[in-house]
């Protein structure tokens, strides 16, 4: 490397400690306790924040940098900018993992290892990371996981903007439904739509409230029925050369969530979804516990609770 991408390099790295440092002023992270815990155990508390969708995000530390992450429940490694390849935080493992594009065509993708990671006062060590290239290299950003979430239980806090976690699960105080899910999966539920019943996946990083696959039965069922006009169409060049999606958006006049019925929900449907999803723009109407047992046998909970009323 010649001088002057050592100097480059050196800059760019100045300019994103500088805007960590705001950024955690911004999030203003806090330690205590956000509710009893079951077992006693210690909890950790740090503040996020929300975009218009919900989706929330939040301050962690990787050596002198700060990275925002999403907190996302359906991806299993944690998901990093490429800007730390070349700070050299990440050392390449013996692990690849598989992606199929929207294509179909499957991607062997390189699992590198992060040593340590801090939320707050927490050091969560050893965490297995994919680089995702989507990230722009001026941003430190990045996402969780299944991987480094199923290490702890977790306890959001939308009221108040507080996300907690602990080794000892939470106790819900005000119960709306439990989801149970298996062990280092992203946690699912069954939905029944027009007596047609699906699994979603439970997914905190995506915006919407129910997403449907346009290609599914359940998809061709609903555009059949309703007859929605196209919400929008988007133009991709980013994946292959030329990908055109139609998204559309209907609203059902009831569904069944986990046994539970709601009215009046609304569905977007798109191509673009590989699975049915329930996002956060339906789930942060809620405060969210999700427990991990750490036992075998012991299924995860994944518990949604009725919010202050304003």
């Amino acid at each position: 490397m010649n001088n002057s991408n050592i100097i480059q390099s050196r800059i760019r790295k100045f300019m994103l400690t500088v805007a960590g440092i705001s950024g955690l002023l911004t999030f203003n992270p806090t330690t205590g306790s956000a509710q009893t815990t079951a077992k006693g155990r210690p909890v950790e508390q740090v503040s996020f924040q929300q975009d218009k969708f919900g989706r929330i995000f939040f301050p962690v530390k990787i050596s002198r940098d700060t990275a925002t992450l999403l907190f996302s429940t359906f991806g299993e490694p944690v998901r990093l900018s490429s800007y730390f390849q070349k700070t050299e935080e990440l050392f390449p493992g013996w692990e690849y993992m598989m992606q199929t594009d929207r294509n179909g065509k499957s991607h062997r993708r390189l699992i590198f290892n992060l040593p340590k990671m801090e939320i707050g006062n927490t050091k969560v060590r050893s965490l297995p990371v994919l680089v995702n290239y989507a990230f722009p290299d001026s941003l430190v950003t990045g996402s969780t996981g299944t991987k480094m979430l199923s290490r702890y239980n977790w306890s959001i806090d939308n009221d108040n903007k507080k996300l907690a976690f602990s080794k000892g699960a939470f106790l819900p105080s005000n119960e709306f439904t439990a989801i149970p899910f298996a062990k280092n999966t992203a946690p699912q539920v069954s939905v029944a739509i027009d007596g047609i019943i699906e699994d979603f996946k439970l997914d905190l990083g995506s915006g919407a409230s129910f997403q449907v696959n346009t290609e599914s039965p359940l998809g061709q069922a609903l555009l059949k029925k309703y007859q929605p006009r196209p919400s929008v169409t988007l133009t991709s060049t980013v994946h292959a050369r030329k990908l055109v999606d139609t998204i559309y958006k209907i609203q059902v006049p009831e569904l069944q969530f986990n046994g539970v019925t709601l009215k009046n929900q609304q569905i977007t449907l798109s191509t673009a979804f590989p699975h049915h999803l329930v996002g956060a723009a339906f789930l942060n109407q809620y405060n969210i516990v999700i427990n991990h047992s750490g036992k075998r046998k012991i299924g995860n909970s994944f518990i949604l609770e009725e919010r202050k009323k304003s």
